[in-house]
């Protein structure tokens, strides 16, 4: 029903379906995925970047739930929090160069913080490790 309502763009009665929906079925991977593309198509990014937070808390390997992330991340100016999502998403779906770009971006947004600063040095060094790893094979 809410895909329906979407698709007629009755965004608002789409919305309450996935609500309800939610509510009802709070585990289920379909709809969290559903929802945010929902959320996200109706300009909601900061309600979009709740729930696929507490989405990833279940499902961290999930690409596609980092690259909406990304997206929603984006479209409440939170650049750093938008490119490291960008980056999860291209690490996990095999392209760990892309991941590494998305990093150094992440970087430049991440201010004087010292603790976003290293923990993306950290990220980086990982990854560049793994890359060094399987080149050797």
């Amino acid at each position: 029903q809410a895909e329906t309502e979407m698709a007629a763009g009755n965004h608002k009665q789409a919305l309450a379906v996935y609500a309800d929906a939610s509510v009802k079925a709070p585990g289920s991977a379909p709809l969290v995925n559903y929802y945010a593309s929902a959320l996200l198509k109706s300009g909601k990014h900061r309600q979009a970047r709740d729930l696929l937070r507490n989405a990833l808390q279940r499902r961290p390997e999930d690409p596609e739930l980092h690259r909406m992330l990304a997206q929603a991340a984006g479209g409440i100016g939170a650049k750093y929090e938008a490119h490291k999502a960008m980056a999860e998403h291209y690490y996990l779906s095999g392209n760990p160069h892309a991941a590494i770009e998305q990093l150094q971006l992440a970087a430049r947004f991440a201010g004087d913080s010292f603790y976003l600063q290293s923990s993306i040095e950290a990220r980086i060094a990982a990854i560049k490790e793994e890359i060094a790893l399987y080149q050797k094979k």
